[in-house]
Parts: structure tokens; sequence; C-alpha cells
């Protein structure tokens, strides 16, 4: 089971591929493209960091296979847009104060 304290490792996960892929799955031709937000996001999601590292073993994902699925292009960015409303719309008051 996923501890409050994972859920929200994994949300900064999910925040950082959202701020990295494009609306729609347009993929940037080039880092040229990116906007500031997406290539900070792109940065931290393919460089070697220890941040990165940390908050993936924080969050209970492997740091390798995520960013393997990252430049492969294989995460949607409109299911992680997706998920994130459905998770929003899915906290009530009484869960976000169980939650804190």
């Amino acid at each position: 089971m996923t501890s409050p304290e994972q859920r929200i490792w994994q949300a900064v996960v999910v925040a950082a591929l959202r701020d990295a892929l494009p609306a729609h799955g347009v993929k940037a031709q080039s880092v040229r493209e990116m906007t500031a937000e997406q290539y900070a996001a792109h940065h931290w999601l393919v460089g070697r960091s220890r941040d990165f590292t940390a908050v993936c073993g924080l969050a209970g994902v492997d740091p390798d296979a995520l960013r393997t699925a990252y430049l492969s292009g294989s995460i949607d960015p409109e299911s992680l847009r997706s998920e994130a409303k459905r998770r929003a719309k899915a906290l009530t008051p009484e869960t976000r104060m169980a939650a804190e």
C-alpha cells in the first residue's frame, strides 16, 4: 500500500513529467524549442542528479526505468493530466485533512 508521503513524492515526479511533456503529445523538436519550464523539467528527468534519484526512491519509482520511459516517449502526457485531475477531484476536505 502506498503511504501518504509516497503519494506526495509520486506527485512530484508526475508534475515534472507534465512540465517536461508538451500538451497534446506534441513533442518539441529540439531543446531550443522547449520553454524554460520544459527545459528545467527535462534536464531534471534526464540528468543523473542525486535529487532526482532521491525523489524517485521516495516515490517508489525506479529512476532508470522512469528516465528510459520518458526518453523513449512512452509516457502519455494526456494520461498524466487526466490522472492528476481525477485525483484532485477525489480529494474531499476530509481526505485532505487525513493526508496532512
